[in-house]
Formats: C-alpha cells, sequence, structure tokens
C-alpha cells in the first residue's frame, strides 16, 4: 500500500483532484468528477494494477475504476455504494469520509453521473453510459 498513500499524500498536498500512482510513474489531474478517469481510459494509459487517489469517488467513478483494473483506492470523500462495489471486487479501499451517496456539485439531488449509472452492474456498460450523459448534459449547456 506504499503506492496508495503516496498518492494520497500527494492528493493532500497539492491542488490535484486525482492522483494515479504506481511504481514507475505518478498521474495527476485538476479536472472535476470523473474527467480524470474518462480521460487516462481514453488515453489508453494501462491502470492495470496502479493506486488511486481522488477527491470523491461515488458508485461511477467506482465503476471506472474496476475498468481500469485499479488495485487500490482512496477516497477523500467515498460513498457506501463505491465502496460496497470496489470491496466486492477485491480492490483495497480507503477514505477520509463516507457518505450515503454523491450529490450534484449545487447540492440539489443526486449527482448525474451516479444518476447514469444506478443500474449498471459492468464496468464495461459503464462507460458509455457516462460518456451519453456527459454529452447531453455539454448539449443542454450549449443551448
Amino acid at each position: 500500500m506504499k503506492e496508495l498513500k503516496r498518492a494520497e499524500a500527494l492528493l493532500r498536498r497539492g491542488d490535484y483532484t486525482c492522483v494515479i500512482c504506481d511504481k514507475d510513474r505518478v498521474l495527476t489531474s485538476t479536472k472535476k468528477g470523473v474527467a480524470p478517469l474518462l480521460e487516462r481510459i481514453h488515453n489508453g494509459d494501462d491502470l492495470r494494477g496502479v493506486c488511486v487517489a481522488d477527491h470523491v469517488i461515488g458508485r461511477a467513478a467506482a465503476l471506472l475504476l474496476l475498468h481500469g483494473g485499479v488495485s487500490a483506492v482512496y477516497g477523500e470523500v467515498l460513498s457506501q455504494p463505491a465502496k460496497e462495489l470496489l470491496e466486492a471486487n477485491g480492490i483495497a479501499v480507503e477514505f477520509g469520509t463516507l457518505v450515503p451517496g454523491i450529490r450534484n456539485r449545487a447540492d440539489t439531488g443526486p449527482c448525474p453521473m451516479e444518476l447514469a449509472v444506478e443500474n449498471i452492474t459492468d464496468p464495461a456498460q459503464a462507460l458509455p453510459a457516462l460518456e451519453a450523459k456527459i454529452a447531453a448534459l455539454r448539449a443542454g449547456l450549449a443551448k
């Protein structure tokens, strides 16, 4: 778990929202939401066996982490559904604060990414569902 502790320390020390570590590399992001994980997946970065520290990890992020094949996760804020999903799939999980669910940025309801995957259990199905939701949100903002 040395790499997870390193990722967690970098997350806390820097202005990062997401830190990905293994013994040979450190990848960081300041993007919000699931964007850092989607970006890494789209870039073809090999996430198998890496450790990830993120400010907020809900079920949507957990499905992406499973899709990538990570080995350990730290969430400054972690949802109970994400914790259960990750642990059920053998991923080591640590967290700062455990919450019942992830809320949208305005705190008026559930996070739209969480809603997009609420009935999805297969990590491979989460990726297109999240991409479709993001595209729909962007289209709505553009109008």
